[in-house]
């Protein structure tokens, strides 16, 4: 339908006959988009998932560090009792 209504427009509007160099350098142009068509939504999904990944690791390297006074150590040296 996209094809007959471009080549319709192009008839119509420039006045020239729809000659089958023309009609094919249309046809594979929009060949040609559709193809990088069908990979648009998966290319926005890798692009906002990238996004979030990169907000989440600036997120941990910005944090604070632990106050180290609070943590425990095992008291238990299991390496000597061989």
């Amino acid at each position: 339908m996209i094809l007959v209504a471009t080549f319709a427009t192009f008839v119509l509007t420039t006045g020239l006959p729809l000659t089958p160099p023309v009609a094919f350098t249309i046809m594979s142009l929009f060949a040609y988009l559709q193809f990088i068509l069908q990979f648009l939504p998966n290319s926005i999904s890798v692009t906002i998932d990238g996004f979030n990944a990169f907000k989440r690791i600036e997120k941990f390297l910005l944090a604070e560090e632990l106050n180290r006074t609070f943590l425990t150590h095992n008291k238990f040296d299991l390496s000597e009792e061989r």
